[in-house]
């Protein structure tokens, strides 16, 4: 899973110039920095490291087919399931479709396959391909890093303590006016069917 911002942004955003005081809390700031990252992924439907993925889409004479983890690196194939069961797919030839990133700003993060060759998509398809994020964008990062502030600044009253052999119990509970900003931000990078 990708960190969305690091212990370092997080006592810079707390104090610039005096970023020692928070010596004493590194671990928690760590665990805060895992937790949040893990909560906005998981709130977008998604992990957002590049890796490769295989999703399995319905199409009825469609003329595209939308995919979650976005941007788009490359295709693998695409194919036409023809045995659920098996997992069987009838693979089309490369030339008939083609990789897109969205252009819509409210989907930043997604992408889609159309195809080329005049024809619509019918039925259930595979679809193996490489995308997601190899950095964290900016909007994230900085969202992210308001995040981990708020839930330390909150720490007494929101759930986060340190235990005394050095676990760190997490429950992630920011403030509401800044969870409102994180929400805005990730809206744009959430997974297709996490509306």
């Amino acid at each position: 899973m990708l960190s969305l911002t690091t212990s370092a942004l997080v006592k810079n955003r707390m104090d610039p110039l005096n970023e020692a005081r928070f010596a004493d809390y590194d671990a928690l700031i760590d665990q805060i920095v895992l937790e949040v990252s893990a909560d906005m992924q998981r709130r977008m439907a998604r992990d957002l490291e590049e890796a490769t993925h295989v999703e399995y889409q319905s199409a009825d004479h469609s003329l595209r087919l939308l995919l979650d983890q976005g941007p788009l690196v490359s295709i693998s194939e695409v194919g036409l399931v023809t045995d659920v069961e098996n997992d069987t797919v009838d693979i089309m030839d490369a030339w008939r479709y083609r990789g897109r990133a969205m252009r819509d700003e409210s989907h930043v993060g997604l992408a889609f396959i159309d195809r080329v060759d005049g024809a619509r998509f019918h039925g259930d398809y595979r679809v193996t391909y490489v995308g997601g994020f190899v950095t964290v964008p900016p909007e994230l990062e900085q969202a992210a890093t308001t995040y981990a502030v708020s839930v330390f600044n909150r720490r007494d009253s929101s759930g986060w303590s340190q235990k005394t052999e050095g676990e760190i119990q997490v429950s992630p509970i920011p403030d509401e006016n800044q969870w409102r900003a994180v929400d805005r931000s990730i809206s744009n990078y959430r997974a297709s069917g996490a509306y």
